[in-house]
């Protein structure tokens, strides 16, 4: 029964890759599938033509696969949290690499291939054999074959994320019939047909395909509403679409800016958006680096493994204090930090603040001195982009460059040695960047991201203050910003911060949101910047705008919810 469990889902994930690989319209979903296509306004998923260039790269109808922490959500959904523990013990399926978007990640991958595929069945084995071994908690049913259909049917439909057209329906009447012809106990027939559903294209999939019957101009579709529901639920949740949001998407209740909004603004406001919007972020700052970061002992003797640790612990509550409360530039320019008592002497203020409680694990909240603001001067995130021995102003400089969406030319073949210059052995990290700034293969790159780590270059590798270099010689620290950051002139780290603190990193923290939203091979292809600009032309990410505005004008945006077909 098995192998032809396992033919029957293998023949439909052929069929479906085969739709995607032509990037043609995929089989009719049936009435599930469909959609009004309503009118809505400016900025809304339904507006009109606006930006053509914008229209011209809009995404390509695809298939989506769902990362493995979206697979585990979806068995919670499906079975409870105790099944979901069960299989995230045994296949590790919520670790997570830090990356962003996630799908980039060596451990998943856009396309299922023999090593993914491999993995994908030992999921739905697993489920299958949870059902079995607790089939009357599970499914509700006793001894009976009719409850078990009803069982399998109900359960689909939740794992399809959208009701069942009648082919899929057949075939797991098929598979849960043939189960009874064989003379297997209900339970084994209820084992069968919820195998057969987790090892299917419509659960590993979502589909961005638009419903089967709309026309759009040039080629351009609408999604579902039930490619809507899902689309939305796993980007700001990180789970499958709840009881209402499909309710929704049933009534066909998705269509322009004043239905989608109400939903956008319901589910940032739960519990699990933002843990999982958190985590989103932290990954896109890199925090999980941390964990990786080689320094020498025996330049920075403080450095261990707490310490990293506790380096991650602030950045978290940076991130979270300020993401759900005032502007989101607020992440550049707080001065407010949790930390404990080694971060305390890191930073050089008094620990434990007057009248200030110690949380369960001894951090307390602290001003931090005037020479640090935000994001940028905090100890983990400038450790992470240090070598072992010193800090790098280069990999400072091409971190901003990704807060602010700027791009370099590509790298030169050869990389000249910076180790030295031609009139000093032992130079200055200005004088290298100097140096690299004459060199015609690399001048044109550093010229545009040595500004940033040489304003950052006041804070040592693993993020502590200081005036002067290792050999005793004073850092300068005064530059110019180039244009695209505004182009104005800043001393240090903080007046870095707070330069950088305006419309140019919210609307690059919409295009890279956007990416993440619409998962693609190929992510900043140019879309996603059109359409944050966009977004910033109509007014929608001004320098007060908050991480929910900017989640929800990426959620109410063309990009969002149109596709190429």
């Amino acid at each position: 029964m098995k192998a032809s469990l396992s033919l029957l889902s293998v023949g439909a994930l052929l069929a479906a890759c085969g739709n995607t690989a032509s990037n043609r319209p995929r089989p009719d979903m049936g009435a599930a599938g469909n959609v009004s296509v309503a009118e809505g306004g400016s900025g809304s998923p339904a507006g009109g033509a606006g930006n053509q260039d914008c229209q011209a790269d809009l995404p390509a109808a695809a298939l989506v696969r769902l990362s493995f922490p979206e697979l585990s959500r979806s068995v919670s959904d499906l079975l409870g949290e105790d099944a979901a523990r069960r299989i995230d013990e045994e296949l590790e399926l919520t670790q997570d690499d830090g990356s962003f978007p996630p799908l980039v990640s060596p451990d998943e991958g856009y396309v299922v291939d023999d090593r993914l595929f491999a993995r994908g069945d030992q999921l739905a084995q697993r489920a299958s054999t949870y059902v079995l071994e607790n089939f009357e908690a599970v499914t509700g049913c006793a001894s009976d074959y009719e409850c078990v259909r009803d069982f399998v049917d109900t359960f689909a439909e939740q794992a399809f994320r959208r009701p069942l057209d009648e082919e899929e329906q057949s075939l797991l009447d098929r598979v849960v019939g043939g189960a009874e012809a064989l003379g297997a106990p209900p339970e084994q027939g209820a084992q069968y047909g919820v195998y057969a559903v987790l090892e299917s294209p419509q659960f590993l999939y979502r589909t961005e395909f638009g419903p089967s019957s709309a026309t759009g101009t040039q080629g351009e579709v609408r999604l579902s509403d039930y490619e809507l529901a899902s689309a939305l639920s796993f980007f700001l949740t990180g789970a499958p679409p709840d009881a209402p949001l499909l309710k929704a998407a049933a009534a066909h209740a998705l269509g322009g800016s004043e239905q989608l909004g109400p939903q956008v603004e319901r589910l940032l406001a739960s519990a699990a958006a933002k843990t999982h919007l958190q985590g989103a972020l932290g990954n896109y700052l890199g925090i999980y680096r941390l964990s990786n970061v080689v320094i020498d002992r025996l330049l920075y003797p403080s450095w261990n493994a707490a310490l990293a640790t506790s380096m991650g612990v602030e950045v978290r509550s940076l991130i979270e204090s300020s993401l759900w409360s005032g502007p989101v530039s607020a992440l550049l320019t707080s001065r407010t930090a949790h930390v404990n008592e080694s971060l305390a002497t890191l930073y050089g203020v008094a620990f434990p603040p007057p009248g200030g409680g110690l949380d369960e694990l001894g951090f307390a909240d602290v001003q931090l001195p005037a020479e640090r603001a935000g994001l940028l001067t905090r100890a983990g995130l400038l450790t992470t982009r240090s070598r072992p021995d010193r800090a790098s102003v280069v990999a400072r400089g091409l971190w901003i460059q990704t807060l602010i969406c700027d791009q370099s030319p590509p790298f030169p073949e050869q990389i000249p040695d910076q180790s030295s210059t031609p009139t000093n052995p032992d130079p200055t990290e200005r004088e290298r960047s100097e140096f690299r700034q004459e060199e015609d293969a690399c001048k044109d790159c550093h010229v545009q991201i040595d500004p940033y780590g040489l304003a950052l270059d006041e804070f040592d590798a693993i993020g502590g203050y200081r005036r002067e270099d290792p050999q005793g010689r004073p850092i300068d620290v005064k530059v110019t910003l180039p244009a695209v950051a505004g182009g104005a002139e800043v001393t240090g780290g903080a007046e870095l911060s707070t330069a950088l603190a305006s419309e140019v990193f919210t609307k690059c923290l919409a295009q890279r949101f956007l990416e993440y939203a619409a998962p693609s091979p190929a992510p900043g292809s140019g879309t996603q910047k059109c359409q944050a600009q966009q977004l910033a032309d109509a007014g929608e990410l001004t320098d007060d705008a908050s991480f929910a505005d900017v989640l929800k004008s990426v959620a109410m945006s063309r990009a969002f919810a149109y596709r190429q077909r």
